[in-house]
């Protein structure tokens, strides 16, 4: 799965937001679940529901990496 792209400060580092974080977040559980191979137990190790877990999936196959950041 593709890493979201952070952006980098002059000085060479990177920077990660809260809603940067909340994106890998959701996409370390999808890459758990492809782990395990259980949905059930990947969400319960994250604290995700598993109709959390198939709505971030889904925008991840519909809109790829991007699309995991919360937006308003």
């Amino acid at each position: 799965m593709a890493l979201l792209r952070q952006p980098i400060e002059p000085n060479g580092k990177t920077t990660m937001t809260a809603k940067d974080k909340i994106a890998r977040r959701k996409l370390s559980l999808l890459e758990l679940a492809s782990e395990l191979s259980n949905v059930s137990r990947a969400c319960k190790v994250m604290g995700y529901s598993r109709q959390q877990f198939y709505e971030i999936r889904r925008n991840f196959q519909t809109y790829g990496a991007e699309r995991l950041i919360d937006r308003p």
